[in-house]
């Protein structure tokens, strides 16, 4: 109960979710939205070869504050979480969708970003945090 208490007083103090109670340490809101506190990062080196069907992608996710680590989405795709709260996911993400960031005359190899964006408990579907992953595509050998 104290836990779902203290989300309330968060969610409030961020803005991003109405109808918790907001009476309990502000001051603590206040410091979590001065600095982000969800920290993602891809874990996993990625090549994508051309004629791959998906490529997996690895990474982590922690909240310095201990909430919960809601969703985590590479390029618009939901992640699965791996582990409790996030602390590890992965995603197949389908080789077509990174592909299609390639220019089409363009020389291989070359290097493609996606955004990882990171949900917690009160971002109530704004990023509580960004990354990105660069991946390598390369001709097939």
């Amino acid at each position: 109960m104290r836990r779902l208490l203290l989300l309330g007083s968060m969610c409030a103090a961020s803005g991003a979710c109405q109808g918790l109670d907001d009476g309990i340490d502000d001051t603590r809101c206040e410091d979590a939205l001065d600095q982000p506190p969800l920290g993602i990062m891809p874990t996993s080196p990625a090549r994508l070869t051309m004629g791959d069907v998906a490529v997996k992608l690895r990474g982590t996710a922690s909240h310095d504050l201990g909430l919960a680590v809601r969703r985590i989405t590479v390029a618009g795709l939901d992640a699965t979480s791996d582990s409790f709260n996030y602390a590890a996911w992965s995603i197949d993400m389908p080789a077509d969708l990174i592909v299609a960031k390639v220019p089409s005359n363009a020389m291989l190899p070359q290097s493609v970003s996606l955004e990882i964006i990171g949900y917690d408990a009160c971002s109530d579907n704004a990023a509580a945090a960004r990354s990105s992953l660069m991946i390598v595509v390369e001709e097939m050998p």
